[in-house]
């Protein structure tokens, strides 16, 4: 099929873009802390990721500009993590279609996703991070963790203040379900989500212009490593080596997403929706499927010897558990009878319906005051 120059086609289409400037925002923090330089933010692009678009409009104009095909685009994957000069945790973060209801998304970290815990230790010497590239090799190695396709790369931004950029995380946080796009007015995706820690934190003023210049069409991921950069080069990680660069991530970035031509790969992530046919483990007997886009699980809920208290299992859609604690609520609930379990369950609290009712349940800190260690590990 003859298809335009894309560059023709960008004329009629980044007008649009440029009217969504308005709805391309994300919740700005006024803060009164004093803006002093005190964290690393470790900014991650996996721009390879195919991903499947929106039912937005646009997303069917993109094919004609060489953007992807029907129904998916080689957008990529955005997250960050973030550290505290001294401290000996790496805090990881990243937005997405996970365990949402389709067209929402949420931000993920290890208090609501406990998978995301990195297991790599931070390395000082004074206030310099000394093991970067042990790192990024860790992220690399566990895309089930990350939710990264492909190539990974990454920019060190040292002048950040972790105050600034844990309150606007407790802000998205206290969101819990936003709408999911790239020019959705309210909503987010996992690039808006990084720009706007970025935009928070970073305190290097040069730095901070280039993070402004995002805001005017929406960011990409590779736009966000290119912005917080505050060193010469930029890591990448691909299945051979680390290795530094200064090459032209606007360049990159551009023969990546317009892709026609070398063919397209399907989407990174099929999808769990709907629950996994054919599953190679047992099923428990009242596990529920909740879905997402990015990615979807099982919820097991089980009375525990305390009224009010309930033990709640999560399972990835391969059966592994993700976690196993004790939740609780106020409210009344009888297992013994219907419920479904609904938007948003993660490790912080769980959400159920019982005779139309919305039931929150809460996780408590003390899981083994209330059950058995036997019940927490079988």
């Amino acid at each position: 099929m003859f298809k335009l120059h894309y560059t023709v086609l960008l004329m009629f289409f980044i007008p649009f873009l440029s009217a969504c400037k308005s709805t391309c925002s994300f919740p700005i923090v006024k803060s009164r802390t004093i803006k002093t330089d005190n964290a690393i933010l470790i900014v991650l692009a996996y721009p390879e990721e195919v991903v499947r678009t929106t039912e937005a409009f646009y997303s069917n104009l993109l094919p004609l500009i060489g953007m992807g095909k029907k129904g998916s685009i080689r957008a990529g994957h955005a997250a960050m993590v973030l550290v505290k000069n001294g401290s000996k945790e790496f805090e990881y973060y990243d937005f997405g279609r996970y365990i949402t209801p389709e067209g929402y998304s949420r931000m993920r970290s290890r208090a609501s996703d406990p998978e995301t815990k990195i297991d790599v230790k931070p390395r000082w010497k004074g206030d310099e991070l000394v093991n970067v590239e042990e790192l990024l090799q860790w992220l690399y190695d566990h895309p089930e963790k990350t939710k990264g396709i492909g190539d990974l790369y990454a920019s060190l931004s040292t002048e950040v203040n972790y105050e600034r950029v844990k309150e606007y995380i407790k802000i998205i946080e206290e969101e819990e379900l936003l709408e999911y796009g790239p020019f959705v007015k309210n909503g987010s995706n996992c690039a808006r989500f990084v720009t706007g820690a970025m935009y928070h934190g970073i305190m290097d003023e040069e730095l901070q212009k280039k993070v402004r210049k995002l805001y005017h069409i929406t960011p990409s991921g590779l736009g966000n490593v290119d912005a917080a950069n505050s060193l010469d080069n930029y890591f990448v990680v691909n299945e051979d080596e680390i290795f530094q660069s200064n090459k032209d991530l606007d360049k990159i970035q551009r023969d990546i997403i317009f892709d026609w031509g070398k063919g397209h790969q399907p989407l990174s992530e099929k999808g769990t929706l709907s629950a996994p046919k054919n599953a190679e483990y047992e099923i428990g007997e009242n596990w529920q499927w909740l879905g997402g886009f990015g990615s979807g699980g099982w919820f097991d809920v089980k009375p525990t010897q305390k009224d009010g208290f309930y033990l709640i299992a999560h399972y990835n859609a391969l059966g592994e558990c993700v976690f196993k604690s004790v939740f609780k609520t106020k409210q009344d609930l009888d297992v013994e009878e219907p419920f479904t379990v609904t938007y948003p369950s993660h490790f912080r609290k769980c959400t159920l319906i019982q005779d139309d009712e919305e039931i929150i349940l809460q996780r408590v800190k003390k899981a083994k005051r209330y059950v058995s260690q036997s019940q927490l590990l079988s």
